[in-house]
Formats: structure tokens, C-alpha cells, sequence
């Protein structure tokens, strides 16, 4: 019966290309859509069943990149079932008649609507555009399923999931155009297996919701940039985003291991507070690292920061060994908000953003003042502050060396002379930052106080919605948190 069937559904694609049948097929809405495969279902994730609905009915269409080309007309179903039986993707009727003996990732159920903009198709419960792409698996009794929509549709639940619908509009409009440069940056991401695919529906690729997340306010901000995505020498750039920084970007490659041109660090004058504070006893940061066989823990310490003021490695000492968390894993394994926190011995303390930060006390959002300080010397390890030490202070004009008898720290709600003990040490290779404290934390607790949410890497969502606040165009905001990009058509560019 499955051959048969093939062999009908081959017939009908050969009679539609030789004489016409079908010679007005749904196709994509214009020339210059371009459609993407969403994973929804994949893997640890991957189902035995689907139901997908569309009160139009649906067409069963052949697909690529630009459009699609209709093979068979399935207008009078309404409601279909996907399931896995004997290593392939079959298609029933609710009454179960088979319709379909065999979908592959090549073939999609798409909505039958004549308008483009109503093709919708829902997915075991959860709405969606234009169509869904299933495949099966050969190792197991699961299907791999995606959507298969337009990379605006697409856009259109990217963008409210990822950035509040409140926000500034300009905001709206720098998330638009960052997400979807995002997306064209990474397309086959995720391939082999069942089913090749784009991007998955999660954060760790960019959240999609589908069809109910979509406001007004973000599908607007589409429609405005439509087709815009930033570029640097020609080509598309993974334009990463976050949602709070500590008062600075930060390099990739100092989170990852790529360095990339249009991706560097920058002083970030408009990003909001975002505060936490969590705790580890020794013995929850052993059964943590576990498998790093470092022994009893013994003290957590600061081994390093980043002149923005990110941990850039986290010591733990054990009774059988150190171990160094460095770069991202810093987050990963602790389940942490966000690299810029003070490590503190016996109890909590505030963290504030850097003077000159949009939550910070008397900020206009003008030029920076100080933006950090840290021991000129040659010796290596920690350095006790002394009425000899000299500071090198980065400011607006430039870099110069102050004596340490004559300097006094703004942190954006204090001044304090470090000379009088208030910074009793600083590591040089920390960086030395004035906003955190590095504590040696050795009596079974350690605590963090930490400030942001997120990698850091690229567009502060809160410091562009603030930016807009304050008459800033999206131009004006990709500008600042990207370096040397140009705002392009993605027909232009290639795609």
C-alpha cells in the first residue's frame, strides 16, 4: 500500500510539471519571502504523534527556501495526524484512513488559506504560520517535527517572546532586525538526524511562541524593518543580545572562544539595574562539581576579571585540587544570572552599576566619568594599596596615571578615598574593579551578589529600550552596541 501510494504522489508531482494540473498553486506570498525550518520537536523533545488543524484545510506542498509548490490538494481535511509507523512519517485522517503513507523533510502539510498573513496551523495545541514539516526517526518510534514559515511569520513570535511588547518602538525595531539577522547567520544549524533544521524554538537558539505571542507593537517593528539585517564586510552577522549587562558589553571571546570584529566590548551608558544575590555551601558546590574530583571544598576566590568587571575565572579550592571555571562555564555550572557579581565571605552586599549607567543616581546618559581603576605594578598576585601606589584612570579623554593620595572613587552612589582602606587590596590580573568585592570565602559558605541577566554579548534589550526613552532611532542603537555593521536587505546581501 505505501509503494503504491509513493508511486501516486510521484505522479501527481510529474503531471503537475509536464501539463499544468495545478497551474495556480498556493506559493509563498511574494517573490522575496524567504522561509525558514523551525524545530519544535527534536530529539530528547521528539514525539510519536502530532495533530495539526487548519480551518482552511491544507495543501501538501513540496518546499524549499523561496516558496513552495502544491502536489496534492487536501482542502477537505481540517484535521490531520502525523504518526511514526515502521520507520516513516505517515499521514491519517481523524477516522484514521491513511492520507499520506510517507512525509519526509521535503514535504510539508500547509495551510490552505488564500491569504498569506491567515495561514495558520496548529500543532499538537500551540498556533503557528503557513505549515509543519515532520520526519521520522530510524532508531526509534519518534518524529522530529518543525515549522516550516516565513522568516517575517517567523519574526512575528521571535520578537515579543525575546523583547516586552511595551517597549520603545525604535527598541522593537533594533530587536527586529538583530533577531533576524540572528536567524540568517545560522541558518542549518541544526542538521542530520531526522529532520534538518534552522534554529529550535528555545532561548538557547532565539524563543519562539508561535502565533499567541504576537502583539501589535512587535509586528509592527517588523513590518517597518522588514528585510533589514546588519552586516560587517559583506556578510551577515550573528547579532547576539541580552537582556542587562554590569555597565559593559562584552567580547566574545571572552565568553566563547570566536573573535569577531563587529563584536566588541563597549561602555554601555543606557542598560538597566538588574540585581540578584545567591549562596552555595561547600558542600552543594561539591555535589555540583562532583565530577571534577577536586575533594572537599575548601574556599571560593576571584582568579581573575575582565576590565569590564565580568569574572573571567571563579577558583574553587579543594582538598584534592583547584578548579578554575572560566569564560561561560563560570554561568553554566552554577546556574548564574551573569559574570559580573563580588564574591563575599560572610553575607550579601549591593552591587550598583558603574557611574554613569542609565539606573544610576544623577546619570543624564552624557559622557562616562571613571570607568575603572587599577594598580600600575609590576608584581604579579595581590597588592596591598599604599600611598605610593598609582592608579591608572580611564576616562572620556583618555588614560592617565594619578597618585593614589589624590584620587577619589565615584561607584555611582558613593565617594571614598581608597587610600583609607575602603579597597583594601586588588588583584591586578581582577582588573581591580571599583563596583565589586573579591572575597576569600573559606567558612562553608560563599555568597554572590550579582548585577545583570545574560551573556553580555552585543544589544542590552534594556539599555536600547532605554535609548529609545530618550529619542535614540534604532539606527542609532545598532550603532552603539554593534561595531562597523550596515544595515542591509537580506536580498542584497545574497539571500
Amino acid at each position: 500500500m505505501k509503494k503504491f501510494l509513493s508511486i501516486f504522489i510521484c505522479a501527481v508531482l510529474v503531471l503537475t510539471m509536464a501539463v499544468g494540473l495545478n497551474s495556480k498553486p498556493v506559493s509563498a506570498a511574494s517573490d522575496e519571502d524567504f522561509y525558514v525550518k523551525i524545530g519544535l520537536f527534536y530529539m530528547s523533545t521528539a514525539v510519536a504523534e502530532v495533530t495539526v488543524v487548519s480551518s482552511d484545510g491544507f495543501i501538501l506542498a513540496r518546499t524549499d527556501r523561496y516558496g513552495f509548490d502544491e502536489i496534492e490538494d487536501l482542502r477537505d481535511y481540517t484535521s490531520l495526524r502525523i504518526e511514526y509507523e515502521d520507520g516513516y512519517a505517515v499521514v491519517y485522517d481523524m477516522d484514521d484512513n491513511m492520507i499520506i503513507d510517507s512525509v519526509d523533510q521535503n514535504l510539508a502539510l500547509i495551510s490552505a488559506a488564500e491569504d498569506p498573513d491567515r495561514r495558520i496551523v496548529t500543532v499538537n495545541g500551540t498556533r503557528y504560520r503557513d505549515g509543519v514539516v515532520a520526519a521520522a526517526y530510524t532508531t526509534g518510534p519518534k518524529l522530529a517535527v518543525a515549522n516550516y514559515v516565513t522568516l517575517e511569520h517567523y519574526l512575528w513570535g521571535v520578537v515579543p517572546s525575546e523583547m516586552g511588547y511595551q517597549y520603545g518602538a525604535e527598541a522593537l525595531k533594533a530587536q527586529a532586525v538583530t533577531a533576524r539577522s540572528f536567524t540568517l547567520a545560522n541558518l542549518n544549524k541544526h542538521g542530520g538526524g531526522a529532520l534538518s533544521f534552522d534554529l529550535y524554538s528555545k532561548t538557547h537558539c532565539q524563543a519562539y511562541n508561535g502565533v499567541s505571542q504576537e502583539r501589535n507593537s512587535t509586528t509592527g517593528a517588523c513590518e517597518a524593518t522588514a528585510g533589514e539585517i546588519l552586516t560587517y564586510n559583506g556578510k551577515v552577522i550573528t547579532a547576539y543580545y541580552h537582556a542587562y549587562n554590569g555597565g559593559y558589553t562584552i567580547d566574545p571571546d571572552d565568553v566563547w572562544s570566536t573573535k569577531l570584529g563587529y563584536l566588541r566590548s563597549v561602555r554601555d551608558e543606557y542598560t538597566s539595574t538588574h540585581t540578584w544575590n545567591t549562596s552555595f555551601t561547600f558542600d552543594e558546590l561539591s555535589s555540583i562539581l562532583a565530577g571534577y574530583e577536586l575533594g572537599r571544598v575548601e574556599a571560593v576566590r576571584v582568579g581573575k576579571r575582565l576590565d569590564n568587571g565580568a569574572v573571567q575565572e571563579l577558583v574553587i579550592e579543594g582538598s584534592a585540587r583547584d578548579v578554575s571555571l572560566t569564560k561561560n562555564s563560570i554561568m553554566s555550572v552554577l546556574n548564574l544570572k551573569s559574570r559580573w557579581f563580588s564574591v563575599l565571605a560572610d553575607s550579601y552586599s549591593p552591587v550598583s552599576l558603574p557611574d554613569g549607567s542609565a539606573s544610576s543616581s544623577g546619570s543624564s546618559g552624557g559622557e562616562p566619568g571613571v570607568e575603572a581603576f587599577y594598580v600600575s605594578s609590576s608584581a604579579s598576585g595581590s597588592a596591598r594599596l599604599t600611598e605610593s601606589s598609582s592608579i591608572m584612570v580611564v576616562s572620556s579623554s583618555g588614560v592617565s596615571e594619578v597618585m593614589l593620595p589624590d584620587l577619589v572613587v565615584f561607584n555611582g552612589k558613593d565617594s571614598f578615598m581608597p587610600i583609607d582602606g575602603v579597597t583594601e587590596s586588588v588583584d591586578e590580573s581582577s582588573g581591580g574593579s571599583s563596583v565589586f568585592a573579591d572575597e576569600i570565602a573559606d567558612n562553608g559558605v560563599v555568597y554572590l551578589s550579582g548585577i545583570g541577566y545574560g551573556h553580555g554579548v552585543g544589544l542590552c534589550q534594556t539599555g536600547a529600550n532605554n535609548m529609545a526613552s530618550q529619542g535614540f532611532t534604532y539606527e542609532e542603537i545598532l550603532d552603539y552596541y554593534y561595531t562597523d555593521v550596515v544595515i542591509e536587505d537580506l536580498i542584497d546581501a545574497g539571500f
